[in-house]
């Protein structure tokens, strides 16, 4: 990661030591994960993927709302599927469900 000043950050500095600038905030993309994380996630290895407890993720699957499938009785879950579902959850806008509009 790189400050204003172009100068290389050290991994999680939160000022530029060259000009005292604050640090941009690390981002997250798709690319990013390809060769880092395994094809397939047991549910605390996406809990932590999603920065969310173990609680969530499984009231998130046993509600349908988060991609998952089971081996067994274990739930698992495809990265790409569930990156991709949290990036489409940023862009949805709550609506009005008295008369179906955007807020």
């Amino acid at each position: 990661m790189k400050c204003q000043c172009s100068h290389l950050l050290p991994t999680g500095a939160k000022f530029c030591p060259e000009c005292g600038s604050k640090a941009p905030k690390p981002t997250v993309t798709l690319e990013g994960f390809a060769g880092e994380l395994p094809a397939v996630m047991c549910a605390a290895e996406a809990a932590d993927l999603l920065k969310c407890s173990l609680w969530m993720i499984y009231e998130l699957a046993k509600q349908d709302k988060v991609p998952h499938f089971r081996l067994g009785s274990r739930l698992r879950f495809s990265t790409k599927a569930l990156i991709e579902w949290a990036e489409n959850q940023r862009t949805i806008t709550t609506t009005d469900r008295r008369y179906g509009t955007a807020r």
